[in-house]
């Protein structure tokens, strides 16, 4: 059920204008789509992904929450911080509201939606020192599948000729324009040993390798490419940058930040996955993931069951507690 959703309610009692107080709700019939029901576009670069909800920076700076689950994912350029996602929904956005909204597809492979989203932004123009707060990639332009042209270490300066609402910055390097995302920059150096964050003070979710970002995976080219290796386990744990799994009885980390992802489900915990990799699973560190891709129908998600009394409902989501006193 969601917002706009044409519905017939059937009840018993007697409806006097708008008082429903001696009416009882028998059954609630949805009619299906409806003109109300058209998909919809949410267009933005990347803040966090987790298992169960994407968060996007729209071009004006508002950002949005998405629940992820039960949804197709397509990404081709990897999921690092500052990749332009395009989010399809149905239903009806009340600002930053998402509640009452259904997605269907999230990617970075919508190429056409994102140039034109590109277009619109609005570049303020500044001539400041700032200072990284954590390694960070520096790129040619304001996209995180643009090339890669060079990093900034963690307390090292830069000049920023340009702020963009969506997140990221312009700089000058090498005497050319070029890009950070924005969320590791500040104008006040960082203290001497302080840890690396993003300039609110949380945990970097760029990976980092003492003062520097890691470095961006190069896939090797077809004709010098080492034969790929596949590997099906269940899912453990997910992250922005990392995916552990299970396969007999063995429990295997990889790096996946510049991996393409395909998910007709979602990612989720016990989620089969199939994980398409260069390397050697006795050296987790130096293996090359080049494809992750779920199974489908995911039959984990369909065998999960959850018993307990209800203490909160929305539009989209129910709470409850269980006998061990979760929710």
């Amino acid at each position: 059920m969601r917002v706009g959703d044409e519905l017939v309610i059937y009840f018993d009692g007697e409806l006097k204008d708008k008082d429903t107080s001696k009416v009882t709700v028998t059954s609630v019939e949805d009619l299906g789509d409806n003109e109300h029901q058209t998909e919809k576009l949410a267009v933005g670069t990347l803040v966090h992904l987790t298992e169960n909800t994407i968060t996007i920076r729209q071009n004006d700076g508002v950002e949005l929450s998405f629940n992820s689950n039960n949804c197709k994912h397509e990404f081709k350029n990897g999921i690092r911080e500052g990749n332009w996602i395009v989010v399809t929904y149905i239903g009806e956005l009340k600002g930053t509201d998402t509640k009452n909204v259904t997605v269907l597809k999230i990617t970075d492979n919508d190429t056409n939606v994102v140039k034109a989203e590109q277009k619109k932004m609005n570049i303020k123009a500044v001539n400041e020192t700032v200072y990284a707060t954590a390694g960070v990639h520096i790129r040619a332009s304001y996209t995180t599948d643009s090339k890669v042209v060079g990093s900034l270490a963690k307390g090292k300066s830069v000049v920023r000729t340009g702020v963009c609402e969506n997140g990221c910055f312009r700089v000058q390097y090498d005497s050319k324009d070029a890009y950070i995302y924005g969320e590791y920059l500040t104008k006040k150096k960082p203290k001497e040993g302080a840890p690396a964050a993003k300039t609110n003070g949380k945990s970097p979710a760029t990976p980092q390798v003492g003062n520097e970002p890691q470095p961006i995976v190069q896939k090797p080219e077809e004709d010098k490419k080492p034969q790929e290796q596949m590997l099906a386990g269940s899912v453990l744990e997910v992250s922005m940058n990392t995916l552990t799994v299970a396969k007999d009885e063995q429990k295997y980390t990889f790096y996946i930040a510049d991996a393409e992802h395909e998910y007709a489900t979602g990612i989720q915990i016990g989620n089969m996955v199939t994980i398409t990799y260069i390397g050697s699973l006795e050296d987790l560190n130096n293996i090359i993931v080049i494809k992750v891709q779920d199974s489908d129908p995911n039959e984990a998600s369909k065998n999960a069951q959850y018993e307990g009394v209800i203490v909160d409902a929305t539009m989209n989501t129910l709470t409850l507690q269980t006998e061990d006193a979760q929710s």
